[in-house]
Formats: C-alpha cells, structure tokens, sequence
C-alpha cells in the first residue's frame, strides 16, 4: 500500500486519492441496495396492506422519507430498517434479498 493510501482513513480520505473506479463501483453498488430494499418494503406493505400514512403512524417516520425509501432515492439507517421490519411484521432480513433466489 502506498504511504498516501495508507494515510487515508474512513473519516479524513481525500476524495482525490480514491482509485479511479472504485467511487462508480461503490455508488452503484449503494444504488443497487436501495433499489433492492425499497422493493421489497413496498411488496412487504402491500402484502401487509398497510398504507404509507398507516407505516408512517406506526414508525413515527414521514410519508415522505418512507416514498422515498420505497423508490430507492434515499438511504435508510440500519435504525429505520429494523423498526420498518418490526412494525411490517417480517424479518429484517427480508428488506436485503435480492429476489433471485
């Protein structure tokens, strides 16, 4: 590892020095994610029929943030996954799978 890299840590990494692919690789992978848990809250809720304004009471989250979640355009804390998943009656896990298997 060159000593610059080995100078870069999770909290002071100067963008700059990020390997050249690495940054898309690692947006997309995080795109692909929020995809993949916003479908499956979505197919959850309905197969639960609950309304986002019913998930919203339940979880004292915004109809919004919950939109938003569901379409893949915002990232959810580790927090809100498992209160969705309690509040939805499934296992946590049931947000990350991929549906291919």
């Amino acid at each position: 590892m060159s000593p610059e890299m080995s100078r870069c840590n999770a909290v002071d990494c100067d963008p700059a020095r990020i390997p050249p692919g690495l940054q898309q690789a690692v947006t997309e992978s995080a795109r692909v994610l929020r995809a993949r848990i916003g479908g499956n809250l979505l197919r959850l809720r309905r197969e639960r029929r609950v309304t986002l304004k019913q998930l919203s009471r339940r979880t004292g989250l915004g109809t919004q943030l919950l939109d938003r979640f569901e379409l893949g355009k915002s990232e959810i804390e580790l927090r809100h996954l498992l209160l969705i998943a309690r509040v939805l009656e499934s296992d946590w896990r049931a947000l990350l799978e991929d549906g291919e298997g």
